[in-house]
């Protein structure tokens, strides 16, 4: 995810790019984007809020956090299944 070039994203008028099982947290924000990834074995979440205009297709008001999930854990069957 930190890979990704945020210019190239910018260009493309990407807001927002969320990544999942690559096994770690990741939260970076620039001007315009929001890159995102959650962890893995559901420890944890992403949580993004934003206005969008779609007279314009402009994003303003960025809200975006990562949640430790306190209320579930991984499931093993799900996890090799996932692993395979």
């Amino acid at each position: 995810m930190s890979n990704l070039t945020p210019e190239v994203a910018r260009r493309l008028g990407i807001c927002f790019i969320g990544g999942g099982h690559c096994h770690e947290r990741y939260l970076n924000t620039n001007e315009s984007t929001v890159f995102l990834q959650a962890g893995s074995n559901m420890t944890a979440y992403g949580r993004v809020s934003f206005d969008y205009d779609p007279s314009d297709s402009t994003t303003a008001n960025f809200n975006q956090s990562l949640v430790t999930n306190t209320a579930s854990a991984g499931d093993e069957a799900i996890q090799d299944i996932v692993a395979y």
